[in-house]
């Protein structure tokens, strides 16, 4: 019996041109736009980390999988709820996370008004 839940996949990345030229756009609601006839498909597999999270930091990875129920989801249902609740509570998160291994902290991090734009 296997002990991870790893999965096996094709992925598609997209090859630009191979003459130089750009690629056709892309138009929001035109699904015959979305045709790109160019993939290098690529067989992977995607490991289940589920075990090992602790081995995943975001200095050495670029990314760290945090689990703590900072709130419940139904209490961040409208943009007030959000503000009152989420954006202190991530701040908080942020800033804890973030101020035990670097130093200053940068306030544009949480600058949540501009980030949305």
């Amino acid at each position: 019996m296997k002990d991870t839940r790893d999965v096996t996949t094709t992925l598609s990345y997209f090859e630009l041109p191979i003459d130089g030229s750009a690629p056709s756009p892309l138009y929001k609601g035109k699904p015959e736009s979305y045709h790109r006839s160019t993939y290098e498909q690529v067989e992977v597999t995607i490991k289940d980390i589920s075990k090992s999270l602790d081995m995943y930091r975001l200095d050495d990875c670029g990314f760290q999988i945090y689990y703590q129920n900072l709130f419940d989801r139904k209490d961040v249902l409208t943009e007030e709820a959000i503000q009152k609740i989420y954006y202190p509570k991530m701040t908080e998160f942020l800033r804890d996370m973030y101020v035990s291994k670097h130093k200053p902290f940068p306030s544009k991090l949480l600058d949540f008004e501009e980030r949305k734009s």
